[in-house]
């Protein structure tokens, strides 16, 4: 979703930081090796910035509480941070 998403709004032409964050991190996912998604913890460390890239991202694009939908994914990630 991430990688469609920035693909379709640099050809829009809206730039932005968070539009790269969001590019950066889809684009991260695709050269990770597989032993990172095979492990909790080297999941958690990758989830904890594409949540929080997503999080801005939408809060900037759509500002209507739209974000606070994507909160419940933010404060279920957190717990398991703080837990490990």
């Amino acid at each position: 979703w991430g990688l469609w998403r920035a693909g379709r709004d640099l050809l829009r032409g809206q730039r932005d930081l968070y539009l790269g964050f969001v590019l950066m991190n889809g684009l991260v996912m695709w050269t990770l090796p597989f032993s990172t998604f095979r492990e909790p913890l080297g999941t958690m460390r990758v989830m904890s910035g594409l949540v929080l890239s997503l999080l801005l991202y939408a809060a900037m694009r759509q500002p209507r509480g739209f974000p606070l939908r994507y909160m419940i994914v933010w404060f279920a990630l957190f717990v398991f941070v703080l837990a490990g």
